[in-house]
C-alpha cells in the first residue's frame, strides 16, 4: 500500500512538472519576450500556489488524515469542507490581488517594458487560473487517493492542456497567451 501510495504521489507531482516544463518550451518556440514573460507569469504562479493552496492542502492533508486515521469520519467531512471553503476563499482574494495588480507585478521582474506588458495581459489568465486550480487535492490525499489526482491531471495537462495549448499558441497565433488559456482550461 505504502509503495503504491508513494508511486502514485511521486507521478502526480511529475505530470505538473512535466506539464509546465512542456510550456515553458513551447513558449521558447515563440519568442524570448513570449519566454520572458511566460517565465515571469509561471514564477508568480508558482509563489502563490506554494503560499496558499498548496500550504492549504498540506494542512488539509493532515487534519483529514488525522481525523479519517482515529475514525472520525463525521468530523474529516466537516473539516473538508472547511479546508475547501477557505482555499476558494483565499484563492479568490489572490485571484483579485493579481488582476488589480496585474500592470504593476511585472515590473517587479523585469525593467523591460515590452515584457512588463505582456505579463501584464498574462496575468488576468492566471488569475482565473488560480481560481480553477484547488487545494482540495490535500483532502483526496489524505483519503490515500493520489492515484485519483494523478489520473486527473494527466487527463486534464496532457489530453487535454497541451494539446489546445500547442492549437492556441501555434494554430491560432496567440503565442504564450494561448499556453495560459490552455492551462486555465486543462
Amino acid at each position: 500500500e505504502l509503495v503504491k501510495l508513494a508511486f502514485s504521489g511521486a507521478f502526480m507531482m511529475g505530470i505538473d512538472c512535466s506539464a509546465f516544463e512542456i510550456m515553458v518550451l513551447m513558449a521558447a518556440r515563440v519568442s524570448v519576450l513570449d519566454l520572458d514573460a511566460h517565465n515571469i507569469t509561471l514564477m508568480i504562479c508558482g509563489l502563490l500556489f506554494m503560499g496558499f493552496p498548496f500550504s492549504i492542502g498540506i494542512a488539509a492533508s493532515i487534519r483529514v488524515g488525522n481525523l479519517l486515521g482515529a475514525g472520525e469520519t463525521h468530523r474529516a467531512i466537516k473539516a473538508s469542507v472547511l479546508f475547501a471553503s477557505v482555499a476558494i476563499v483565499v484563492v479568490c482574494i489572490t485571484a483579485v490581488s493579481v488582476y488589480v495588480g496585474r500592470n504593476s507585478i511585472g515590473s517587479l521582474f523585469s525593467i523591460d517594458k515590452d515584457v512588463c506588458n505582456l505579463v501584464g495581459k498574462l496575468l488576468p489568465i492566471l488569475a482565473i487560473f488560480i481560481t480553477l486550480d484547488s487545494a482540495c487535492d490535500g483532502i483526496l490525499r489524505a483519503m490515500g487517493k493520489q492515484f485519483v489526482i494523478f489520473v486527473y491531471r494527466l487527463i486534464s495537462f496532457f489530453l487535454i492542456g497541451i494539446p489546445v495549448a500547442y492549437h492556441l499558441c501555434f494554430k491560432e497565433n496567440l503565442g504564450v497567451r494561448g499556453l495560459w488559456i490552455a492551462l486555465a482550461v486543462a
